[in-house]
């Protein structure tokens, strides 16, 4: 069986490509119908991957003006577990949301929140420790 040849001209240069057969061409419609696919697929998957960085950025951000608000009004202490806790919550997710936003000097912001809420927290926890009696 002889090959048939197909002259293509492209961007002022011709290449000659050997014709397809209406099986070639079947299976490059049913990879290019694929594709189209995978690429839809693709684009609702970033959909919901920013919906949900939207969502962990709004929690974050309501954890830390939780505490902040919840201190302001004297319903907890600053030093108190609680706050602790919320602001290093709220401070991990934020560091999430900013990253994948690429808001680094955001996220650098919220790395040495954490840091901090850490370190008080370490420090609640050896104060404690320290309190209690030994029998």
């Amino acid at each position: 069986m002889a090959l048939a040849w197909h002259t293509v001209s492209a961007r002022g240069r011709t290449v000659v490509i050997p014709e397809c057969s209406a099986a070639q061409r079947q299976r490059q419609s049913s990879v290019t119908a694929r594709y189209s696919q995978l690429k839809a697929h693709i684009r609702m998957s970033d959909n919901a991957m920013s919906t949900a960085m939207e969502i962990i950025g709004w929690i974050g951000s309501f954890g830390i003006l939780l505490a902040y608000g919840l201190n302001s009004y004297q319903k907890i202490r600053s030093d108190s577990r609680t706050f602790l806790l919320l602001n290093l919550a709220g401070g991990l997710l934020l560091v999430v949301y900013t990253f994948y936003k690429d808001a680094f000097a955001n996220t650098f912001l919220n790395i040495v929140w954490v840091i901090i809420a850490v370190v008080a927290l370490m420090k609640l926890s050896y104060g404690n420790a320290a309190k209690k009696p030994q029998s």
